[in-house]
């Protein structure tokens, strides 16, 4: 059904630049890429240290389509005839390939998290009526169908969350560690991921306890977390020469920050935890807590 709704297409300033910054990648080896330019100047201006141009964005999502990039490049030959009837704003005949395939990716990651989620569901007891109209409803009634058609980083932010909610639902010390990385690979598909390790900490591990209470499963978890925010303020560094800065603080005179390079952290919070968009799910899940524990 995904594979039927595809555009083959990559659209958009966020998704051209995911798909630069993994071509560049690919081909060049570095997170530097050429901007866009409208009306003689730069979108989402962000010049590096060493005054290249870097995209705001994580490097999670770019490094994931490096291998897509690398197979579109060998099928030159056979996008030869397609470049007549493909319509696109950048255009290089050479990039047909490369964007045609990237472009898929999202289809294949949607497909798996819908697959993870009815896996998460047995694990909770219910019965198979419940796994196939929760997988069923996430498939077609959500924002993932239309994600799974354009390169965005959503799909495989989700993909990681459940895969980690897999692994560290009654978690032994190993699976803790693994549930960790999972944790740690959203992080760097984008940042904002690190708000969802309270949540992860007050699941029951293979005893029941909670996961900040037993020091192995608590280890297991933090340890990745920590690495994956440590590579994320590297890439921050090798790009703008801060480990903070993150590329949207960058932005000169489009955005005010009232000399607060950071904003204010509790307004960014209620934006991305209880604001009534559409993040207000977030907001309704609240209410769902105890008869979630009580299945766990």
């Amino acid at each position: 059904m995904y594979l039927l709704a595809a555009t083959c297409h990559v659209r958009g300033q966020d998704q051209e630049y995911y798909y630069r910054i993994a071509r560049s990648i690919a081909r060049e080896h570095t997170f530097a890429i050429e901007p866009l330019v409208f009306q003689n100047k730069e979108l989402a201006d962000s010049r590096g240290r060493d005054g290249l141009f870097y995209a705001q964005y994580a490097p999670g999502l770019p490094i994931a389509l490096v291998p897509l990039v690398l197979a579109g490049d060998r099928m030159k030959e056979l996008m030869s005839g397609f470049a007549a009837n493909y319509f696109w704003f950048y255009k290089s005949e050479g990039d047909i390939g490369p964007r045609v395939v990237a472009s898929y990716f999202n289809i294949l990651i949607s497909a798996i998290t819908v697959g993870l989620l009815t896996l998460l569901i047995v694990q909770l007891g219910y019965p198979v009526s419940a796994v196939f109209f929760t997988g069923l409803s996430l498939a077609v009634s959500t924002f993932a169908w239309g994600q799974a058609r354009i390169v965005f980083v959503e799909p495989l932010q989700g993909l990681l969350f459940v895969a980690a909610s897999l692994l560290l639902l009654r978690a032994t010390r190993a699976r803790s560690v693994m549930g960790g990385c999972m944790l740690a690979l959203a992080i760097l598909v984008k940042i904002t991921s690190i708000l969802a390790l309270p949540a992860f900490l007050l699941l029951p591990n293979e005893r029941g306890e909670l996961l900040y209470r037993r020091r192995s499963t608590l280890v297991g978890l933090i340890v990745p977390v920590a690495i994956g925010l440590g590579a994320y303020g590297w890439y921050n560094w090798i790009r703008f020469g801060s480990f903070t800065a993150i590329g949207y603080s960058n932005l000169g005179s489009e955005v005010e920050f009232r000399g607060n390079a950071l904003g204010n952290p509790f307004i960014g919070l209620y934006g991305l935890l209880l604001s009534s968009g559409r993040d207000r799910i977030v907001s309704f899940a609240l209410f769902l807590v105890p008869r979630f524990q009580r299945k766990t």
